[in-house]
């Protein structure tokens, strides 16, 4: 019987390394969906088309597994919603300068769908968002983009991520983008609470129409606004009521309703969101 051929496998964002026994590589980027892939040897390495992974699943010696990114592909692609100005986003950030921008990226599922589970509370939204990672395949210009936690934060606390990240692009002098999170009211809703005046213009309500066509035509999961889809048009927040910390900021996407909501038991939907905190002009 001949002897098997022992392999050696890596996985890195999508890219499938294989070593076998004669020292020869094999890298297998079909995963990466049509993404340009440059190859660079040192002058002697030979450069040969892969066999389509699909076809080598089955084949002796492969074992098949799903690479990190495999989902890097236009319907995991967040739509960019247009510019925010963080000093307007949370109360909490009222003292960066008016200089502080960023560009509001929405994740293409909610954050059930990621999960491929029913909605959940606001409790288990941030817990499933906390463990987004790179197999997830959400991207943004082929970067990986991973879940954090995030409230707008307590009176008691120093500073947010979204402070953090100003000051790091501020320092680096280059953009800075964040994990994903649940937005805080203003970036679902663009107003303050107990206020009728709209000052986020780019949120995810008021551009819930080019957010869903742009997502339509990605093959993204489109924001539900339908009241046929009984609690699934309503909102989270990760803005909480400042007296009864146990209860979140919820919108309704049908009407712009509001309502302040148990953290720990009442269902709704969740729409992650990043932000790409711009560098300042030199």
């Amino acid at each position: 019987m001949a002897k098997a051929t022992r392999r050696l496998k890596g996985e890195f964002q999508g890219i499938t390394l294989e070593r076998s026994e004669t020292g020869d590589l094999t890298f297998d980027v079909s995963a990466l969906n049509g993404v340009d892939v440059t190859i660079i040897t040192n002058g002697n390495g030979r450069v040969m088309k892969l066999t389509p992974v699909e076809e080598q699943t089955s084949a002796p010696g492969i074992i098949s597994s799903s690479p990190t990114a495999a989902a890097f592909n236009p319907a995991n692609a967040v739509v960019k919603a247009g510019q925010v100005q963080l000093n307007k986003v949370s109360k909490y950030l009222a003292d960066l300068p008016d200089t502080a921008k960023a560009e509001l990226l929405v994740a293409p599922k909610d954050t059930a769908k990621i999960f491929n589970r029913a909605l959940g509370t606001f409790n288990e939204d941030i817990a499933s968002i906390r463990n987004i990672d790179a197999s997830h395949g959400i991207h943004v210009d082929g970067q990986a983009l991973t879940g954090m936690q995030i409230f707008d934060r307590p009176d008691s606390a120093k500073d947010v991520i979204y402070e953090q990240a100003w000051e790091q692009a501020n320092a680096l002098r280059q953009a800075v983008t964040t994990g994903l999170a649940i937005g805080t009211g203003q970036i679902v809703q663009g107003r303050k609470i107990g206020t009728c005046a709209v000052t986020v213009a780019n949120n995810l309500r008021s551009r819930v129409g080019d957010i869903n066509a742009a997502l339509k035509a990605q093959g993204g999961q489109e924001i539900i606004t339908s009241i046929d889809s009984c609690i699934a048009h309503w909102q989270f927040t990760a803005t909480e009521d400042s007296d009864h910390r146990a209860f979140v900021y919820c919108v309704d996407f049908t009407d712009g309703d509001i309502a302040w909501v148990p953290k720990g038991h009442t269902l709704s939907s969740s729409r992650p969101v990043a932000l790409c905190i711009l560098a300042p002009n030199p």
